[in-house]
This record gives C-alpha cells, structure tokens and sequence, in this order.
C-alpha cells in the first residue's frame, strides 16, 4: 500500500478496513517518532509519545479537513503528546544511538561515532534539533518543516545550517551533511 495516498488511506480507514489503518500506522511511525524524539531526547519516553500521538491522530481521523495534506496535522499532534508527556515526566533527558539512526540499520554509525552523534544532537538547541531530524532523517522539505514547526522557510534553512555547523565542529568535518547536499532538496 505504498503507493496509496494517505488521503486513500485514511478514507479507507473510515471504511472500516484494517488493513489501511495498519499501513497508516507503519507509514507515519517513523516521522512521529522523530518528532517527538527531538521534543523529549529520550527513546522510550519517544515511543510512548508516539503512541499515544497515533492514537489520538486515529481517534480523530474522521474530523481532518483534507485527508491529502495530513502531514502538518499530524507532525503537530505528535510534538503536542511529547510536550505533554514531557511535562509529565520533567527528567533528564537520555538518548541512545539506535533511536536516532537512520532507518537503514546498514547505515548506522560504529558505536564510538553514534555517542559523538548523540552529544552533538543534544548540544544544539531543541528547535535545532527538530529541523535536523525533520529534514534529514524524515526527509521533508524546508516548506514542511517551517509549517509543522510555525517558522519562516528562510529560518528552517537557517537552523539547519547552523545546526549542521555545529554538529561538523563537534563531529569533525566528514562526520555530517554538508549544506550543499540541501540545495538538491
């Protein structure tokens, strides 16, 4: 069903198969996860936020306006689940390499160069962050992640440089994207 629109989807879904809801649920985990990952730096704090984001994203599928553009509605209720459970929780904030590597286990770093990528991440400020794991790990585009994220394009781009920056300084220069890799995007 990957090439079904989430629009198809999710009407689906309304129709009663499961089969659709499951491959909803597969397709927008990761995303979700990276959002509220970038809230909470904590894996398993990150997986029930997830959770809970998609639960409550499923409860209310029936009230989105436009089933074709669901993303940014969706980015949002996850960061919401991860600031509340955030609050609930209020500790300290632990991140462990296997949670924040690509989806390609293949492409995962050693473990010396994953708790480098670690402690940069968690060195950049949260909404940093989130632009980091929004572009580059989920893939979406400046347009998306300043929508989700109620910035500007031109600041989405900017936080991404400068995140990238200080990732390359704390990581050494061949360790991370350069800039140059975004203007393809």
């Amino acid at each position: 069903m990957d090439e079904v629109t989430d629009g198809e989807l999710i009407r689906r879904m309304l129709d009663g198969d499961e089969r659709a809801c499951d491959a909803f649920v597969r397709r927008w985990y990761g995303a979700v996860h990276a959002v509220a990952l970038a809230v909470l730096r904590h894996p398993e704090d990150a997986r029930d936020a997830a959770q809970e984001a998609l639960v409550r994203v499923l409860r209310h599928i029936d009230q989105l306006a436009d089933p074709e553009s669901c993303g940014p509605w969706i980015h949002a209720v996850a960061r919401n689940c991860a600031l509340s459970l955030h609050k609930r929780r209020r500790r300290a904030v632990h991140v462990r390499v296997e949670d924040v590597c690509l989806a390609d286990p293949a492409q995962a770093p050693d473990e010396a160069h994953a708790d480098a990528l670690l402690q940069a991440l968690s060195g950049l400020r949260e909404v940093e962050r989130m632009v980091v794991l929004l572009h580059d790990m989920e893939g979406l585009q400046h347009a998306e992640i300043a929508r989700n994220l109620k910035i500007s394009e031109t600041n989405s781009r900017q936080l991404l440089f400068v995140a990238r920056r200080k990732m390359r300084a704390w990581l050494g220069e061949e360790s991370f994207p350069r800039e140059a890799d975004d203007e393809a995007r």
